[in-house]
């Protein structure tokens, strides 16, 4: 099929960027695998009670995180594919012929295109079942080292899609705000936690005659920052979110007021009054801004501490690297001066020969 969209692409039925996000990394992930079939090849044809098959396995479990790229583009291919079979005919009447041939047997490009993410999860699924059956077999104990490193493979690409989702997640989150408010979201360390709508209670006055005004906003809880959000419409454009409030979650504190579904959300610039639709909704949330901030606390403090090691190591290293250039000044002077009493050294014994001339 990728072979079939590629002279599709010749003759400009797709462009070669789109041919590039749908296949993303399928060739190499093909001669990966024709590397292992050739491996496993060869201990068929050596076959004995001893033959290990497990090796192959250890041996390019490394290789087989390649995955990750595959499986991180996955959506992005199929978002591709759909938007193109939908504007483009020619593509679509082509997709429906190739379907058709003997090498596709009926199924269409999305069902060969899953199969590599599917691929790395049935490896686990078989070598365990290896393991179950092969406990009296010389191969055991490296079966059971190809499941473990299978199982790091797939808990990687897991973990890796999940990540770059959370990203993906955010920038999307970034994109939605005015651009008239500068906020950077997007950061290396930051993940995105939960989001909601609540009610914003604004009180205005003094004394007896306070005012209160209660108004929606957004929340986007991060692992180190809480954004409060108001949406509005911006000139002669679509509705974006505009920043009400940026908290750091190691400097807010929670009090719940135990009552109306209220918590007052205290920041070194202002406090604000959240109102929730239920007890549920409102536990629920500061459960998972105490958890978010403890885990912020902790990070910071491992950040802080890395940054004292690092602070302590340069000192260390100027310090050494004083010493040194003391110890080398040192070594060229006492050098020189080494050599300069060598020259004097030379220049006595001549001098105490011609000396004893003349006096002779």
């Amino acid at each position: 099929m990728s072979k079939s969209l590629s002279r599709s692409m010749r003759r400009k039925i797709i462009k070669p960027d789109d041919s590039r996000t749908i296949f993303s990394i399928t060739e190499t992930i093909l001669n990966l695998h024709k590397k292992i079939l050739e491996d496993l090849e060869k201990q068929l044809s050596n076959w004995s009670d001893d033959t290990s098959v497990a090796q192959i396995f250890i041996d390019n479990a490394s290789l087989l995180k390649m995955y990750t790229g595959y499986v991180n583009n996955f959506n992005t291919a199929l978002s591709t594919l759909s938007g193109l079979k939908e504007k483009n005919n020619d593509l679509r009447k082509f997709l429906e012929t190739a379907s058709m041939t003997p090498e596709c047997g009926g199924l269409e490009v999305s069902s060969f295109l899953i199969m590599p993410v599917q691929r790395i999860p049935r490896y686990v699924l078989l070598i365990n079942e290896l393991v179950k059956n092969s406990e009296a077999h010389s191969d055991y104990p490296k079966l059971q080292a190809a499941l473990a490193g299978l199982k790091d493979v797939a808990d990687h690409i897991n973990e890796a899609k999940r990540l770059a989702e959370n990203t993906q997640k955010i920038v999307t989150i970034q994109e939605q705000f005015d651009t008239k408010t500068y906020l950077n979201l997007v950061e290396p360390h930051r993940r995105f936690i939960n989001e909601g709508d609540v009610s914003y209670v604004k009180e205005k006055g003094k004394g007896g005659t306070i005012k209160r005004k209660v108004i929606t906003t957004h929340f986007f809880l991060f692992n180190d920052i809480i954004v409060l959000a108001d949406w509005h419409k911006t000139f002669m454009g679509p509705e974006k979110w505009k920043l009400n409030q940026l908290c750091f979650l190691t400097e807010l504190e929670i009090t719940d007021l135990e009552k109306d579904n209220m918590i007052e959300l205290v920041t070194p610039q202002k406090s604000h009054k959240i109102s929730f639709p239920t007890a549920q909704e409102k536990d629920s949330w500061i459960s998972s801004i105490y958890l978010a901030r403890s885990k912020a606390s902790a990070f910071r403090k491992t950040i802080t501490t890395e940054k004292l090691l690092q602070i302590e190591n340069l000192q260390t290293d100027k310090k050494d690297k004083k010493s040194k250039q003391n110890t080398s000044t040192t070594t060229t002077t006492t050098t020189t001066t080494t050599t300069t009493s060598s020259s004097n050294n030379q220049d006595l014994q001549i001098t105490p020969v011609l000396c004893v001339d003349t006096c002779l």
